[in-house]
């Protein structure tokens, strides 16, 4: 998973749907909080992990020649709202 949320197409997704959702949000504050989750994943618990992927991921097709993950649209989208706002409560305090 930190390999996927540090690919630069998942970052440049991020970045359209971020600008979209929060026009507000500076491209480096979106990928800020993509990268934070890379740094905390370890310390997350297993189910905090499982529900982070649930929200990122709609179905996985296993093939013999590979497979194939479908994501949901909204997903990425509520997973950086979700960072951003624990972030700037983070620097609240």
């Amino acid at each position: 998973m930190r390999d996927v949320l540090r690919s630069p197409e998942i970052l440049a997704q991020a970045v359209r749907e971020v600008r979209i959702a929060r026009p507000g949000t500076e491209e480096a504050q979106a990928i800020e909080a993509l990268q934070s989750i890379e740094q905390v994943w370890d310390q997350l618990f297993p189910a905090e992990q499982s529900q982070i992927v649930r929200t990122l991921i709609e179905r996985i097709s296993v093939a013999p020649n590979g497979i194939s993950i479908k994501w949901r649209s909204e997903g990425l989208n509520k997973l950086l709202r979700d960072t951003l706002e624990s972030n700037a409560l983070r620097e609240a305090a």
